[in-house]
């Protein structure tokens, strides 16, 4: 069933016109009684032959939660995955050089613009030290800004991966593609409604421990902070 729908049958049940207030409402209410799930097949695999063919098959999962608009890119980059956190600003300053280069002529690939899902696949090999999947993320994303996509804040919906084993080669995979996700065509009425059952708002606000000048709260002063108790901090 389609939001048309769902406004159409409360109208045919009700006998009055769409109204949204009184129409979620008597939605919510009877939403056990209608088909709003539906079954698609999905093609899965029992075995792989190689590890090589076990990572082409994750780079390759179709995202469910987008619904990616085309085209969808899938792109392996021979390199090995760094953390955010670990290199120096002169090693971070290469792994984008790298990246930039492995787009250079004979490797063009379209910039993608507007929202975006994007997957991150990182092989690794279990005889070098665990970096945080993060951070080696934060890495990857921070060197394909302005190649592959227009700016990471563009990106709506990020999935990462890691696949280790216990071979030396190491490379990264990723795959990108427009996000459906905030289009909201797929909702009757495109405003939360949410009890929270009584859960308290957390202000950060609210918990900046005087006793650390030091810290620093979106912007905040740190010689103001021990004052920024009870304020509510507005983000942007």
């Amino acid at each position: 069933m389609t939001p048309g729908d769902l406004r159409a049958l409360y109208e045919q049940k009700t006998g009055r016109p769409w109204d949204a207030e009184a129409g979620v409402l008597w939605l919510c209410q009877n939403r056990e009684n209608f088909e709003l799930h539906y079954k698609e097949p999905v093609l899965s695999i029992s075995a792989h032959i190689t590890l090589s063919d076990k990572a082409s098959w994750l780079s390759q999962q179709h995202c469910r939660v987008c619904n990616p608009t085309f085209p969808i890119s899938i792109i392996s980059l021979r390199i090995r995955p760094g953390s955010w956190q670990a290199l120096n600003a002169i090693n971070k300053s290469a792994f984008k050089n790298a990246i930039q280069h492995r787009f250079s002529s004979g490797h063009t690939s379209e910039v993608q613009a507007g929202r975006i899902c994007l997957t991150f696949l990182f092989i690794c090999s279990s005889k070098r030290k665990r970096r945080d999947l993060d951070n080696m993320a934060k890495l990857l994303m921070d060197s394909i800004k302005g190649v592959v996509m227009e700016d990471d804040t563009n990106v709506d919906h990020l999935n990462l991966m890691r696949l280790t084993h216990e071979g030396d080669e190491e490379y990264v995979s990723f795959q990108i593609s427009g996000s459906r996700m905030n289009d909201h065509n797929n909702v009757v009425y495109p405003n939360l409604r949410h009890s929270w059952a009584g859960a308290e708002p957390l202000n950060i606000g609210d918990f900046v421990n005087p006793a650390q000048p030091s810290a620093s709260v979106d912007g905040l002063a740190s010689a103001s902070l021990p004052q920024a108790r009870g304020l509510r901090l507005v983000y942007d």
